[in-house]
Formats: C-alpha cells, sequence, structure tokens
C-alpha cells in the first residue's frame, strides 16, 4: 500500500484535480494506458502525486534534487544525482515522464532534457507544466508576484538571476514594505532579503516559450505546445475564463504568456 505523505508543511497545498487530469494527459497526449506502463515524476517534492497516481494503479515513481520526503518513507522516490547530473533511473526505462512546475527551478535545462530522453522509451512522451516569464500571480496590492517569494516582477526582469544577479537592494525595498511569503512572516526585512536573494540566484530560472522550444528541438527533435487542449481540460481560473470567452485564439495566447502552459517532448520510437 503506498505510504502517506506529510502535507501539512508542503509549500504549496496538493492539487487532486491534478491526478484526474494527469491520468488524462497521459492516455490523451501520449496516447497510452497510464495502467499499463511505468511513469516518472520529476520534481516530485514530497511525492504526493506519486502516491495518489500509485493509489490509481499507475506505476508512478519519483525523483528530486532534494529529499522532501522521510528518508526510508518509499521505495519510489529517489534523489536526483548532481555530481555529474543524471535521473536515478536505466536507459530506455520508462514510458511517460512528467514534471509539474519544475522547469522554473532548473538552471541546465538542457541537461535535464538529455536526461529524459535517455530514460524514455522508443516512443515515450514527457509532459510538462511550466509557468511562462511573464507569469501573473497578483499579489499584495494587486502587483504582480513571483509565486515562491512573492516578490513583485522579480521574474520579469531578472527571470535568470543565476546568470544576471537580482540587486539586494530590490529585495530588501520590497521586504520593507511587507511583501513577503507565508513562511517570512515573523521575519525581519534583512532576513527576508537575504533568503530571497539565495531562493532566486539557486533555485530560480524563468525562460521564453521560444527558449523552451529550440532545446526541445535540439535534443527531441520536436516540441508541441497543445495549449487548447490544456485550457479546455485543466481545472482553474484561467481555464474556467478560457473555456467561457470568445476569440480562442488571442485569449489562448495571453493566457499561454501570463499563466501556465503545456508542452510535450516525444521521443522517436
Amino acid at each position: 500500500m503506498p505510504q502517506e505523505f506529510r502535507d501539512t508543511t508542503e509549500p504549496f497545498p496538493f492539487e487532486p484535480q491534478l491526478v484526474p487530469l494527469t491520468l488524462k494527459m497521459i492516455e490523451e497526449l501520449a496516447g497510452k494506458d497510464p495502467r499499463k506502463i511505468t511513469v516518472v515524476d520529476v520534481g516530485c517534492g514530497y511525492g504526493r502525486l506519486v502516491n495518489e497516481l500509485r493509489n490509481n494503479s499507475v506505476d508512478c515513481h519519483g525523483c528530486d534534487v532534494d529529499e522532501f520526503w522521510d528518508g526510508d518513507c518509499s521505495p519510489y522516490l529517489r534523489p536526483i544525482e548532481m555530481s555529474p547530473y543524471r535521473l536515478p533511473y536505466d536507459d530506455e526505462s520508462v514510458d511517460v515522464v512528467i514534471s509539474n512546475t519544475i522547469l522554473e527551478h532548473v538552471h541546465d535545462h538542457p541537461a535535464l532534457y538529455r536526461e529524459i530522453k535517455r530514460i524514455l522509451k522508443p516512443g515515450g512522451v514527457a509532459i510538462h507544466t511550466l509557468p511562462s516569464r511573464w507569469f501573473v500571480q497578483p499579489g499584495k496590492w494587486y502587483l504582480p508576484v513571483e509565486p515562491h517569494i512573492r516578490v513583485p516582477f522579480v521574474h520579469f526582469f531578472w527571470p535568470r538571476p543565476a546568470t544576471k544577479k537580482v540587486p539586494y537592494w530590490y529585495f530588501k525595498l520590497w521586504a520593507k514594505l511587507g511583501f513577503r511569503s507565508p513562511y517570512q512572516k515573523d521575519k525581519q526585512p534583512d532576513e527576508v532579503a537575504r533568503s530571497n536573494a539565495e531562493y532566486c540566484a539557486t533555485s530560480l530560472c524563468y525562460l521564453p516559450h521560444s527558449t523552451h522550444v529550440r532545446m526541445s528541438r535540439e535534443i527531441f527533435g520536436n516540441c508541441e505546445y497543445p495549449t487548447d487542449w490544456f485550457l479546455r481540460n485543466a481545472y482553474g481560473g484561467a481555464a474556467r475564463l478560457y473555456q467561457k470567452l470568445p476569440l480562442k485564439k488571442a485569449t489562448r495566447w495571453i493566457l499561454k504568456q501570463t499563466r501556465i502552459s503545456l508542452m510535450v517532448q516525444r521521443k522517436p520510437g
């Protein structure tokens, strides 16, 4: 029986709607029966999606750069090897790879894509949900904030902090104005600013969609953004808005640039 995972300390609450959506992605976009294949969740965090998919009879496994889970809580979760970078699975052993809003944390996307291609079987598929560089999430004073640290505009002006450092005064200014994540409520502005600066430098990288497409085509030979399918099947306010509004092409473009998108890579079979 799959292990019950912690959910009270996760930075973002697990969305139960993600389970049927993931099953539908595998069935309709990958063209595979999810209960007859092996699935890997890259960047699985606490392993909640892995657990829920296993409860739905899917042979699902997960990996992440940090062991957010208790060390021995599940045989289905493994750490990613960092030196050299390697996903902990054999060559051509996986049918479908999924990732859920993980690509904005990856600094070496070609390395990740090459590893995904390595572990996928011929004809295997990778399905990623990812936020746009111009992702808009309203925060305090209705300003758009980076959703992890809740600092306004940081991912607009410095989408790749590892290569173009965000000025420290910028974090200090917003911390003094009260912009902080729920986990920083009782911290002093200097501590908030230092924490946010470190997080940006090590854990954020918002690439344009065009860059993901270029990298994917170089490594897989293909790249798809099934935006209409995603917005017609996803949950959340943006999807509900799309389903109601006319002018689908224009609405689709706007939501792709400002919200979550879906990207598909296919290993030639």
